[in-house]
Order: structure tokens, then C-alpha cells, then sequence
């Protein structure tokens, strides 16, 4: 569900997840998976997006902030951004 108004609004669910000391939590919107480029012009995607996070997440926040800011724009090119796009990461 977007966190706006949508024409078909249903209800939020809410999960718990155990976390521990030092786990990182990421949060983002989907724009950044949604986004054309490459060398075939396709989507980033959630595979790749994820696999990004898991191969830097001990690195710490600033360096990953650039390697993503980095990998995005060297996966868009000169192609448009398609969607607005917002990365959280968290050390717990």
C-alpha cells in the first residue's frame, strides 16, 4: 500500500521481527529497484537491490550512502529517474 491515497485502500498489517544488538535494518521505497538502466535497460530490481545491501552492509553508513549513491547512478546513466527514491539504513 503506497502511503497515500490510493483508489483501493485496505488495511496496514503489522509484523514483529526479533532483532539484536549491531543487526542492520534497511527501509526504502521502491524507487530504486524501479529504475531503468544497465546495459539492456532493464529495472534495477529487488534481487539485485538486496544481493547490494547483503555484499556491503558491515561497511560503515556513510560508505554504504556512496556505494549506493555511486551504483544508482551508474545504473541509470543517461536515462531519466523514473521514481523518487529514499534509503534508510539503521545500526541497532
Amino acid at each position: 500500500m503506497p502511503l497515500s491515497y490510493y483508489a483501493k485502500m485496505t488495511d496496514f498489517s503489522s509484523q514483529e521481527i526479533k532483532t539484536r544488538r549491531n543487526d542492520r535494518v534497511y527501509l526504502s521505497t521502491d524507487g530504486f529497484i524501479a529504475q531503468f538502466g544497465g546495459q539492456k535497460q532493464k529495472k534495477f530490481g529487488t534481487a539485485q537491490f538486496k544481493e547490494l545491501l547483503i555484499r556491503h552492509h558491515m561497511n560503515p553508513l556513510e560508505v554504504q550512502k556512496q556505494l549506493l549513491v555511486d551504483t544508482f547512478l551508474n545504473w541509470k546513466g543517461k536515462e531519466e529517474q523514473v521514481d523518487d527514491i529514499t534509503v534508510v539504513g539503521l545500526r541497532l
